[in-house]
Protein backbone atom coordinates (compact mmCIF):
# COMPACT_ATOMS: atom_id res chain seq x y z
CA UNK A 1 0.00 0.00 0.00
CA UNK A 2 1.07 3.54 -0.65
CA UNK A 3 -0.14 6.58 1.30
CA UNK A 4 0.32 10.13 0.00
CA UNK A 5 -0.67 13.55 1.37
CA UNK A 6 -1.92 16.04 -1.24
CA UNK A 7 -2.73 19.68 -0.56
CA UNK A 8 -5.84 20.66 -2.49
CA UNK A 9 -6.33 24.33 -3.43
CA UNK A 10 -8.77 26.43 -5.44
CA UNK A 11 -7.16 25.20 -8.68
CA UNK A 12 -7.87 21.61 -9.83
CA UNK A 13 -5.18 19.34 -8.39
CA UNK A 14 -4.42 15.78 -9.54
CA UNK A 15 -5.38 13.24 -6.89
CA UNK A 16 -4.86 10.08 -8.96
CA UNK A 17 -2.98 10.12 -12.26
CA UNK A 18 -3.77 7.73 -15.08
CA UNK A 19 -2.39 4.25 -14.37
CA UNK A 20 -2.19 1.13 -16.51
CA UNK A 21 -4.18 -0.93 -13.97
CA UNK A 22 -7.64 -0.79 -12.39
CA UNK A 23 -7.46 0.00 -8.67
CA UNK A 24 -9.67 0.51 -5.63
CA UNK A 25 -8.36 3.62 -3.87
CA UNK A 26 -9.29 5.49 -0.70
CA UNK A 27 -9.23 9.19 0.03
CA UNK A 28 -9.59 10.96 3.38
CA UNK A 29 -10.24 14.69 3.73
CA UNK A 30 -7.89 15.16 6.67
CA UNK A 31 -8.11 18.88 7.39
CA UNK A 32 -9.53 22.15 6.21
CA UNK A 33 -12.82 22.61 4.40
CA UNK A 34 -14.75 20.66 1.84
CA UNK A 35 -13.06 19.13 -1.21
CA UNK A 36 -14.86 18.60 -4.50
CA UNK A 37 -13.62 15.78 -6.76
CA UNK A 38 -14.17 15.10 -10.45
CA UNK A 39 -12.82 15.90 -13.92
CA UNK A 40 -9.81 18.06 -14.85
CA UNK A 41 -11.85 21.30 -14.63
CA UNK A 42 -13.80 20.35 -11.50
CA UNK A 43 -15.40 23.18 -9.50
CA UNK A 44 -17.30 23.43 -6.24
CA UNK A 45 -20.46 23.76 -8.34
CA UNK A 46 -20.09 20.45 -10.21
CA UNK A 47 -17.74 18.29 -8.13
CA UNK A 48 -18.58 15.39 -5.81
CA UNK A 49 -18.41 16.65 -2.20
CA UNK A 50 -15.91 15.07 0.20
CA UNK A 51 -16.57 16.86 3.47
CA UNK A 52 -13.98 17.56 6.18
CA UNK A 53 -13.11 14.29 7.96
CA UNK A 54 -14.87 12.10 5.39
CA UNK A 55 -13.42 8.89 3.87
CA UNK A 56 -14.34 7.72 0.37
CA UNK A 57 -13.45 4.52 -1.50
CA UNK A 58 -13.19 4.96 -5.27
CA UNK A 59 -12.71 2.50 -8.11
CA UNK A 60 -10.22 4.00 -10.56
CA UNK A 61 -10.37 2.42 -14.02
CA UNK A 62 -7.09 2.24 -15.91
CA UNK A 63 -6.00 5.48 -17.56
CA UNK A 64 -8.60 7.59 -15.70
CA UNK A 65 -7.58 10.61 -13.62
CA UNK A 66 -9.22 12.22 -10.60
CA UNK A 67 -8.90 15.86 -9.57
CA UNK A 68 -9.86 17.83 -6.49
CA UNK A 69 -10.56 21.48 -5.72
CA UNK A 70 -11.66 23.61 -2.77
CA UNK A 71 -14.04 26.57 -2.90
CA UNK A 72 -11.53 28.60 -0.86
CA UNK A 73 -8.30 28.05 1.05
CA UNK A 74 -6.56 24.69 1.20
CA UNK A 75 -7.37 21.21 2.52
CA UNK A 76 -5.10 18.20 3.10
CA UNK A 77 -6.20 15.01 1.41
CA UNK A 78 -4.68 11.60 2.21
CA UNK A 79 -4.74 8.88 -0.44
CA UNK A 80 -4.24 5.15 -0.02
CA UNK A 81 -3.63 2.98 -3.07
CA UNK A 82 -2.54 -0.63 -3.53
CA UNK A 83 0.91 -1.18 -4.98
CA UNK A 84 0.12 -3.76 -7.65
CA UNK A 85 2.93 -3.00 -10.10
Amino acid sequence: MQSVKITITTSPTVIFGGDDKNRWCRIHNKSGGAIYIGHDNVTAADGFLVDNGENVEIFMPSREMLYGVTSGGTSDLMTLTPDVD
